[in-house]
């Protein structure tokens, strides 16, 4: 290998590791519902991805090339009647658990997010074809319950949590 090669080729390298050891992460933006009443942080790469949604989802962003996706909606805490917040979780788990097949479901967890309190489970199976594990958290602002549902493939459901974890712990009140 000529000189000029071996300099071109430790330079790549040195750019390489350079990317790797600084952890160059992408940068951010924050995405609003579209009844203006909650935010979340993204990364830069994710989309706004609320005209593929149903008409009650209030906010719905992801990547779809890193399969890792976030929707909310909202009930009213009035419309929970005398369902706990827990009782609720299970209630909504086990509607959308129908709609995934040969499911499994987590335990309902305790999860604060933003300073809000509320509950979180897991639902792993099938949805068109796809090993696909979803994480459900509903969480207590009062009169407000907003659901959580993010998802990501299952073949690396533990890295697509913490990348979905970094996001719907941005989850909150507009600013």
């Amino acid at each position: 290998m000529n000189k000029t090669k071996r300099i071109t080729a430790v330079a790549l390298m040195l750019m390489l590791l350079t990317a790797v050891l600084c952890g160059c992460s992408e940068g951010e933006k924050t995405i609003k519902s579209s009844d203006g009443k909650y935010q979340m942080t993204v990364p830069d790469s994710w989309s706004d991805r609320i005209e593929e949604a149903g008409k009650e989802v209030l906010l719905s962003t992801g990547n779809k090339s890193d399969n890792r996706f976030v929707m909310v909606s909202e009930v009213s805490a009035e419309s929970m009647g005398e369902l706990s917040l827990e009782e609720y979780l299970e209630t909504f788990t086990s509607y959308f658990a129908n709609q995934v097949s040969n499911f499994t479901l987590g335990g309902p967890e305790a999860v604060t997010v933003n300073g809000y309190s509320g509950y979180q489970t897991r639902v792993s199976g099938q949805t068109g074809g796809e090993d696909t594990t979803y994480w459900i958290t509903i969480l207590d602002y009062g009169e407000s319950v907003p659901c959580l549902v993010s998802w990501g493939f299952t073949d690396n459901a533990e890295k697509a949590k913490a990348d979905l974890d970094k996001v719907v712990n941005t989850f909150g009140p507009a600013a």
